[in-house]
């Protein structure tokens, strides 16, 4: 199989979307396709760029086509490089914002039809609109509205082949588009280096990982928070809270929250990190933290990997009581805690787990049965 993967930007370690593209061409290099990924509105490049990035020993071949280039001029580019593919599939990985500042990608879906609707086209939605969930404020509705024709716009544009997305609740919403589930997997490789808990052999202390942005639910962050406080209490242990990533415009506020709760000793900040420096410490880590709810947290790459890591996670929010059809979420998992779960000890540790190699398998088995049609 050759296929061509799209997304906006392939700045390792800045653009969540990319880093999974880059991830997912590599696995399918791994079992002997071929695979290439053009980033199509890249802001951290000035000019076009071809080269290769790597993951994990393999070398995927690429091209930046620079934001600052007119589209016209980044169109005859892309065709230019999928004329030499030849690829069997188009696999665009769209999200709103990495077309648009505003989420409202409109001139590069008419841009991207250039590229050929006579190809087959695979749309991955990362995401779709804003308030999927209903809770979308007023003025934000008439974005809302337009991002639903986005993507209508898109899928018939296009005329995708094969549509997929992370979550159910996403799944629900596409609706009579006939979308299946592509579940996500994590951008951090699983380090093989032998862990120790040299670093903190306190066993009275329990880590806590946070691994990228704080959820601007602060009320929710607020209950996690004295959920761990009434746990390390019972348990008569202190807690470290570990922060991994970049922890967005709310990492100051949330740092003060946790230092009321725990007192200011109670953070190690270590920032951002190559993927094997995040993969020890959260291997050495007894919680996770999560700014997803138990609806979305299959499209929260952190929450993922921290679940491949195999440490238990506090997700935001209450265990539901009933799941409705657009609401139940990817899978139960033994290892979720949540802010009403009773306290008692932490779920067991799991071995550390790779989704990507079956997750690109069951991405190309979607490929080969529209391949028929």
């Amino acid at each position: 199989m050759n296929i061509l993967f799209i997304c906006g930007t392939l700045e390792p370690g800045k653009d969540g979307v990319g880093d999974y593209t880059r991830r997912l061409a590599a696995e399918l290099i791994r079992q002997g396709h071929s695979a290439n990924v053009m980033s199509i509105h890249d802001k951290y490049v000035s000019q076009t760029s071809f080269g290769y990035q790597e993951d994990n020993d393999v070398q995927v071949r690429m091209i930046r086509l620079a934001k600052k280039i007119t589209w016209k001029k980044r169109i005859i580019e892309a065709c230019k490089f999928l004329d030499d593919l030849e690829p069997d599939w188009i696999s665009l990985q769209y999200v709103p914002y990495s077309f648009h500042n505003k989420g409202l990608p409109f001139k590069a879906i008419r841009q991207l039809q250039r590229l050929g609707n006579e190809k087959k086209w695979h749309i991955m939605f990362h995401e779709l609109w804003l308030g999927v969930k209903g809770d979308v404020p007023i003025k934000q509705r008439p974005i809302q509205i337009l991002q639903k024709l986005s993507v209508n716009m898109l899928i018939r544009q296009l005329k995708a082949n094969l549509i997929t997305t992370s979550i159910p609740i996403y799944q629900h919403a596409l609706g009579k588009h006939n979308a299946f589930i592509l579940p996500l997997f994590s951008n951090i490789p699983v380090s093989k280096k032998q862990i120790t808990t040299q670093k903190n052999p306190d066993n009275d202390t329990l880590k806590i990982i946070h691994f990228g942005s704080f959820t601007p639910a602060l009320n929710d962050f607020a209950a996690q928070l004295n959920w761990v406080k009434a746990f390390t209490t019972k348990q008569h242990k202190k807690a470290i809270f570990i922060l991994l990533g970049n922890g967005g415009p709310l990492e100051q506020q949330s740092i003060e929250m946790i230092q009321s709760t725990f007192g200011k000793k109670a953070i190690k900040h270590l920032g951002q990190l190559v993927p094997e420096k995040v993969s020890e410490w959260i291997q050495m880590a007894d919680l996770g933290i999560s700014r997803a709810d138990y609806t979305l947290y299959g499209k929260s790459g952190s929450t993922l990997c921290l679940l491949e890591h195999g440490i238990p996670v506090l997700l935001r929010g209450s265990r539901p009581v009933t799941n409705t059809k657009n609401w139940k979420p990817l899978e139960e998992d033994s290892r979720f805690i949540f802010c009403d779960s009773p306290i008692a000890s932490l779920p067991v540790k799991n071995s550390p787990q790779e989704r990507l190699p079956l997750i690109s398998k069951t991405f190309l088995s979607y490929l080969y049965t529209n391949n028929e049609l």
